[in-house]
């Protein structure tokens, strides 16, 4: 995240839109069929897609490239609460240990893939 700022109304609570993130420098346009589209340049997503502003994640959110995937859980495994992914180890890789996961879960390069597209 390159600038913290995040707009009053987003701080009070509304849902992320394009009247709601007036003013956020992360408000990227991207081109479309039919002319541009606005999205949230830091999930890389549309705003109907984002249900919450990704600047206020706390640390019971999953990171955002695990975002929508149906097996990171929240859990003390290894001595510490953290993110693991369920889908490819019974004991469960870190969240955080993006280096294997880019190697196993095809979300996970999706996602650094439309990150980087979009730089």
């Amino acid at each position: 995240m390159s600038d913290p700022y995040i707009p009053a109304q987003i701080r009070a609570g509304a849902r992320p839109s394009v009247h709601n993130c007036f003013g956020c420098p992360e408000v990227v346009n991207r081109p479309y069929q039919r002319g541009m589209l606005r999205i949230c340049g830091v999930s890389g997503t549309t705003f109907r897609q984002t249900l919450q502003c990704p600047k206020l994640s706390s640390p019971l959110t999953a990171p955002p490239w695990c975002l929508g995937c149906p097996h990171p859980i929240y859990d003390d495994r290894k001595g510490e609460w953290d993110w693991f992914c369920r889908q490819w180890s019974p004991t469960g890789i870190r969240c955080s240990n993006v280096a294997e996961l880019l190697k196993r879960c095809y979300r996970v390069r999706e996602y650094f893939a439309k990150k980087e597209a979009m730089q």
